[in-house]
């Protein structure tokens, strides 16, 4: 008998583009062709769908069978794919995911239905969200603003204090107070720190130190300021500023994973024009690893200077100047040209090299 290969189509109006890619796994799951439990392999394949009048395409992960090679049911499989659409299709849309609702209530120490009745929501409207309802555009959009920004939902509770019992009041309202005790920093290295956090790419405390310590290159020769006092130090791995090492080594390898929020962005400890070098260090800088930028300043002047006669793996406290720093980038702006985007590139191209 031939072997079968064919794949049920799914419908629903989509279009389904097979991956060569695919991912065994030593599991079994029930076959209706083969009539028993066979083991399968996974794979992924293209697939779109509309949502709130637009189309989206994302990865649909799918299975099939070892033996027949008939596309088989594995649970959890299906709730792993919408959840992938809903991602895609809701970050699109402005539509707030559960996840976000269910962040929400854990940053605000708030329950669903307090919830709904401080926004002004019908009392069940986060359980229906919460069990799948798609919100409308207004609400999602009114949810991720008091979700990203404390002050708004701050507003809410005050205007809606009488809707809910004084305990869920004073217990979401300690929470507020606590979020703004830590958006709160007294120092600009901790502020441009957390304004790196806070932005859309993902740190670990090593990348964050490395970035930081460009940070301070760059606000000197775009702007001709010495944006932090603070001075870095030249440990085995890399520049190195303690007081943020201490505030955020807790997170060891991991990516700093803190609360997102729009009050962090906007503090006013820096100026627009600081923020815009960091963001123009963040562009260029953080769409690298740790380990890739601790390479970069183990390349660069300032760390080995600092470093000396250090064996590779020997422990120093000896600080890497502003000094330092400054009269080498100035050098490498002259060859390279790196306040602007093309020349920058062109000189961490230089260090990939090296």
């Amino acid at each position: 008998m031939e072997e079968k290969k064919s794949i049920r189509k799914i419908k629903l109006n989509t279009t389904i583009v097979p991956d060569i890619n695919t991912t065994a796994y030593n599991t079994t799951t029930y076959c209706y062709e083969c009539g028993r439990m066979m083991p399968y392999s996974c794979h992924l394949r293209k697939r779109t769908r509309n949502f709130q009048g637009k189309s989206f395409t994302y990865d649909e992960e799918y299975a099939l069978c070892s033996e027949c090679n008939n596309e088989v049911t594995v649970p959890g499989m299906m709730e792993a794919n919408e959840k992938e659409f809903a991602r895609i299709s809701r970050g699109e849309c402005e539509i707030i995911t559960i996840d976000e609702i269910y962040g929400m209530m854990g940053k605000y120490n708030i329950g669903k239905r307090p919830l709904s009745k401080v926004l002004g929501l019908g009392e069940i409207t986060i359980t229906r969200y919460l069990e799948g309802q798609i919100p409308s555009v207004k609400n999602s959009r009114l949810l991720l603003s008091a979700y990203r920004d404390y002050s708004v939902m701050e507003h809410y509770l005050e205007q809606n204090m009488d809707k809910i019992s004084e305990k869920t009041y004073l217990k979401t309202k300690n929470a507020i107070e606590c979020i703004k005790e830590k958006a709160t920093y007294h120092s600009k290295i901790q502020a441009a720190a957390a304004y790196v956090i806070h932005s859309k790419y993902e740190v670990t405390d090593m990348s964050l130190q490395k970035i930081l310590y460009y940070i301070k290159a760059f606000a000197k020769l775009l702007l001709n300021i010495n944006i932090f006092e603070e001075q870095c130090e030249a440990w085995v791995h890399g520049p190195v500023y303690e007081k943020i090492y201490n505030q955020y080594k807790s997170y060891g390898r991991e990516i700093i994973m803190e609360e997102k929020d729009t009050n962090i962005q906007t503090n006013s400890l820096l100026s627009a024009e600081e923020k815009s070098v960091i963001d123009y260090v963040l562009r260029n800088f953080a769409i690298y690893n740790g380990t890739v930028l601790r390479e970069f300043t183990h390349k660069e002047r300032p760390w080995i200077e600092a470093r000396g006669n250090l064996g590779e793996n020997e422990r120093s406290r000896k600080i890497i100047t502003d000094e330092m720093i400054f009269s080498y980038f100035v050098q490498m702006n002259h060859l390279y040209k790196i306040t602007t985007e093309a020349g920058l590139k062109q000189y961490i191209n230089s260090l990939h090299v090296l």
